[in-house]
């Protein structure tokens, strides 16, 4: 039998026992015959004369196994798999520049307000949006709380939910029993119109994603999540989740990690911390340094059996454990042998050796540089500016100007993902039918995550005046006075 006939007979013993009998099926897309208009090329290649414009003829490239994306498509060992996810939340926690970076990043979206815009101004598509704005009000884990579970997308570079519907039958709806008979709690609610809400949008963790279902086109069909407490397979079909994404690229529904420019840097930086920890502890302590005698030495390093050989060697163990593991702390203290040889020489000897002078690498620079880096790989350079007494303003604007940019495609990211499919659902869940044209239904608007420069915004709008433009509005004073916090004038409310 040859090595392949054993992978594949091995395969065919473990394979099974992963994989649940549902998630096995995975629909096949059969291509149908097409006629010809001829061969071309080196290899003869068939051109099809008339190809329907329904029918999809290639796939996206995108390279999985069993569902597992980022085992072939990261080429880094370490990041590939579950060792990926747990090197991306060791960067996301550990490194202040990234964890600074992340809570900024944060606490930016979810300053940002979020209004609900109707179809058009119809008392009907006003009451969908005001329907819409108490289901985000009226759910079990809030809105912020959803955002800051939908943030993790910018450490792993996707983020997937299960939204669970509930009836609004008020604070106290009380109990039924399921199809299996058994008695369940029903969810409370603020309402009492017995319309369907959502009872929360609840996140599925990352790390416990085992794998993607994917067609032979390279569509998502579903995921198989494995995770505690239980530890068993569960098969979510995917019209059933909402699935956020950094980037997209050959429909990787794994997107990329904004931690993935970080990982070298990183990774260098982490090891030159550590060696300078070490360096610094040598410079302070000094080098632990012992002698011993030459016969010792020799009998430890002979193949003796007798007694005074294997006492030896126990010694020269005993001396090298000394050396490796000495450290001075409020616990130091070290009890050496006090033995003399016949001329009187001592057979034992510890001390410190002590470097002097200056290192040649100044690893501060180099930390520095590797701060640098990181940073600007996370787009948050402006965290570093003012350190060392460098930078100037424009340099501070152009950092910020990056920084909301990146916050506010993350926004266009999350508004696009919920009122495509999220919205959608909890609307023909209650019988609305869409409304034609381009927005079908109640739409979620995030609202700017900078706010304008108040003295530049005066000057322009003083401009405005002097060239005889009427700015005594009261939509244009609403405007400011919220910009400015200012509370608005009870005749212009």
């Amino acid at each position: 039998m040859g090595i392949l006939d054993q992978i594949q007979k091995a395969a065919s013993r473990i394979v099974p026992r992963f994989v649940p009998p549902s998630s096995r099926i995975v629909p096949a897309v059969k291509t149908p015959a097409i006629p010809s208009a001829g061969t071309y090329g080196l290899y003869a290649h068939t051109i099809p004369d008339r190809a329907p414009l329904d029918l999809e003829l290639g796939v996206t490239g995108l390279r999985q196994w069993f569902g597992r994306v980022s085992d072939t498509e990261e080429y880094e060992l370490e990041l590939q798999g579950e060792r990926g996810k747990r090197m991306f939340d060791e960067m996301s926690r550990s490194d202040p520049t990234i964890s600074s970076g992340l809570w900024l990043l944060e606490q930016m979206i979810k300053q940002t307000p979020w209004t609900v815009k109707p179809v058009d101004d119809t008392p009907e598509q006003i009451e969908r949006a005001e329907f819409l704005e108490s289901c985000l009000a009226d759910m079990y884990v809030s809105w912020d709380e959803t955002l800051s579970e939908i943030m993790t997308m910018t450490v792993y570079g996707f983020s997937v939910f299960e939204p669970v519907m509930k009836v609004r039958r008020g604070p106290r709806p009380g109990a039924e029993k399921d199809a299996s008979g058994s008695e369940r709690t029903l969810p409370p609610s603020k309402f009492n119109d017995g319309r369907i809400g959502w009872h929360k949008i609840a996140p599925r963790a990352q790390e416990y994603i085992f794998r993607w279902l994917i067609d032979d086109k390279g569509e998502v069909v579903g995921i198989v999540q494995w995770a505690p407490p239980t530890w068993q397979q569960i098969v979510i079909p995917y019209e059933k989740l909402i699935h956020f994404k950094t980037v997209g690229r050959r429909h990787n529904p794994e997107g990329n990690s904004l931690l993935r420019g970080c990982y070298r840097p990183y990774r260098m930086l982490k090891e030159i911390e550590e060696n300078e920890g070490i360096g610094i502890e040598r410079d302070l302590c000094g080098v632990p340094f012992a002698e011993i005698d030459e016969e010792i030495l020799r009998r430890a390093q002979g193949a003796g059996t007798d007694e005074s050989s294997s006492w030896a060697r126990a010694m020269v163990e005993t001396i090298k454990k000394i050396v490796t593991r000495v450290k001075m702390d409020e616990q130091a203290g070290i009890v050496f042998p006090l033995a003399y040889d016949d001329n009187g020489k001592k057979l034992y000897e510890f001390s410190l050796l002590s470097a002097s002078g200056s290192r040649v690498i100044d690893t501060t620079k180099v930390i520095d540089r590797k701060k640098q880096e990181i940073a600007s790989a996370f787009l948050a350079g402006v965290l570093l500016l003012g350190h060392n007494s460098v930078g100037s303003y424009a340099l501070s604007e152009t950092s910020k100007s990056l920084l909301f940019l990146g916050a506010n495609g993350i926004l266009n990211t999350i508004e696009e993902t919920m009122n495509r499919k999220a919205i959608p659902q909890l609307m023909e869940a209650n019988g609305f039918e869409p409304s034609p044209g381009k927005m079908g239904f109640p739409a979620l608007d995030h609202g700017d995550v900078e706010q304008p420069d108040i003295e530049a915004l005066g000057k322009f709008i003083g401009a405005l005046a002097m060239a005889g433009f009427n700015v005594a509005t009261p939509e244009i004073q609403r405007y400011l006075f919220g910009i400015a916090n200012i509370p608005i004038p009870q005749q212009e409310a």
